[in-house]
């Protein structure tokens, strides 16, 4: 496989500009640049809620959970109401296998957005992977159906369902 060319180093200024770039870097799947730049973005303002929860995010995305989860709960000190954050805080209860808490996180996150698909989608899966996947199935579907804009991850929902219902997770 062809490597990825680096890209210029960060010139952002704040914590929200390096996370906006990091974030396109992860998008790109550019783990070490997008690493790199969540760092720097930590470090210019770690109590930037915007700047903190993606660097924990990206470290999660690497694998770094305990790091990512001392993140995310750093991110929640400093906006407990982010539905994002805790739902990424049920993400990391997740992958370490706390699935019984991993579900209480994610209603909790879905108690706070409760039209964001991504969060139910959180749920599906924590259900799933506890071993209860009949109660993943009803999961985002009522989400789907209010999202505004209408669910742009469709796909992602039905994959959630399939391997729920197929006893595949």
């Amino acid at each position: 496989p062809r490597a990825l060319p680096r890209t210029k180093p960060a010139n952002c200024s704040s914590g929200r500009a390096c996370a906006g770039e990091g974030n396109q870097l992860l998008n790109a799947m550019r783990f070490v640049d997008a690493t790199r730049v969540f760092e720097k973005a930590y470090g210019i303002d770690s109590t930037n809620v915007d700047a903190v929860w993606p660097y924990g995010a990206m470290l999660l995305a690497i694998g770094r959970v305990e790091e990512g989860r001392a993140q995310l709960l750093r991110a929640r000190e400093l906006d407990p109401l982010s539905p994002i954050v805790v739902g990424l805080l049920g993400y990391a209860l997740e992958l370490n296998r706390r699935y019984d808490e991993a579900i209480t996180t994610t209603k909790l996150a879905i108690s706070m957005a409760p039209k964001n698909v991504l969060v139910h989608q959180g749920l599906v899966f924590s259900f799933a992977f506890n071993g209860m996947p009949d109660s993943a199935l009803p999961g985002p579907a009522p989400a789907c159906a209010l999202a505004s804009p209408p669910c742009r991850r469709p796909r992602a929902l039905v994959c959630a369902f399939a391997l729920a219902a197929a006893g595949v997770v």
